[in-house]
């Protein structure tokens, strides 16, 4: 969880992460990120644990898909 942009990710290591936006203008699922065929996204979301201003708060899975659910019920 990355209270900061207001998301949750869901990452699959060496592939691709999930960005889900729980609240805010941008309400929604940005889909898989693909970590080899888009760079700048996945470089901009590894740099978020490099910085000490970004809070990164692990979560359980539980969370992420009642989470998910609640976007997504939003979004019908």
């Amino acid at each position: 969880m990355v209270p900061q942009l207001n998301s949750v990710f869901k990452v699959t290591e060496d592939c691709c992460f999930e960005q889900v936006v729980y609240t805010g203008e941008n309400v929604g699922v940005k889909g898989k990120i693909d970590m080899e065929g888009d760079y700048l996204n996945s470089y901009d979301f590894l740099c978020y644990s490099c910085n000490p201003n970004m809070k990164i708060l692990p979560i359980n899975e539980g969370l992420y898909f009642r989470l998910l659910k609640t976007v997504n019920e939003l979004r019908a």
